[in-house]
């Protein structure tokens, strides 16, 4: 009987506005109906009392019918109804019995939905394909990707340190409270692992490129001019690292020594965050 798929309010709705038209309750359902249009005389007030549900909903519903095609809103001098199809050759045409026009919006979202589920299950076509060992040395890389971006992580952030006390003859500040120790390391990982993707995920060049910002740290700060301290979150920052690239490449004596973008953003997010969380 019906070519698309609804369910629950909606559809009980739906049913409710068709029985009001093939038995001719209400005197509207009666009327256009010798004119040859299936319209459904139960007015949205009517219908909220019916199913104890408030008007704002009852439309969400008709709405949802009317992009589903299973209704049509028609208005006439200011009154709205709601036509389910029209009458030909003696015969009721209902409209969700129609085929479902290529550029309505239901049938774009079928239609992806339709391509997704045909992409995932070529994807199992290949996996079942795969032999065991292959499945296990697939599993294997991608997990081996995932271990060794940490691992960068992990050998990022300890060359920091160590070329922070070089640097600054002092420990980088770190909180006190185990809780907050744990949020602590947890945010400089992410911010190293972030840097070597600016580095294109070269450790080694990322290695260098710390190197060569805490050798020439007075020079780099002088030229981007501002005042603080080194910080993993700096690292972090993409204009930061592209400025480092372009220092490394050509030399510092190149930059002027106004303050630009870079540190702008970062004396604005120095005076929102506390050192203490990796600022």
């Amino acid at each position: 009987m019906f070519s698309r798929k609804i369910n629950g309010i909606p559809l009980a709705i739906y049913l409710y506005m068709r029985f009001d038209i093939e038995h001719n309750v209400s005197s509207l359902a009666r009327g256009l109906k010798k004119r040859g249009l299936l319209v459904s005389g139960v007015s949205v007030q009517a219908l909220a009392q019916a199913f104890e549900i408030n008007e704002l909903t009852i439309k969400k519903h008709l709405d949802q019918l009317c992009r589903d095609g299973w209704v049509k809103l028609e208005r006439n001098k200011g009154d709205v109804f709601y036509k389910l199809g029209i009458i030909e050759d003696n015969k009721c045409k209902w409209l969700v019995d129609a085929p479902e026009k290529k550029h309505s919006i239901s049938y774009q979202v079928k239609k992806a939905a339709r391509e997704r589920k045909k992409r995932k299950d070529s994807l199992r076509s290949v996996n079942k394909g795969l032999s065991y060992e292959a499945k296990k040395a697939l599993a294997k890389r991608s997990m081996k990707g995932v271990f060794r971006t940490q691992s960068n992580g992990k050998t990022i952030l300890k060359l920091f340190f160590n070329r922070y006390s070089d640097v600054m003859n002092d420990s980088f500040p770190i909180p006190e409270n185990e809780l907050d120790r744990q949020k602590f390391y947890s945010r400089q990982r992410a911010f190293a692992n972030r840097f070597v993707e600016y580095c294109d995920n070269d450790v080694n060049f990322a290695i260098e490129l710390m190197d060569y910002t805490f050798k020439n740290w007075k020079e780099v700060k002088k030229a981007l001019g501002w005042t603080g301290i080194p910080s993993m979150s700096l690292f972090s920052t993409a204009a930061f690292v592209k400025k480092l690239k372009g220092y490394k490449k050509l030399g510092i004596s190149r930059a002027r020594g106004r303050k630009n973008d870079t540190g702008r953003r970062y004396d604005k997010e120095k005076s929102r965050h506390d050192p203490s969380e990796g600022f």
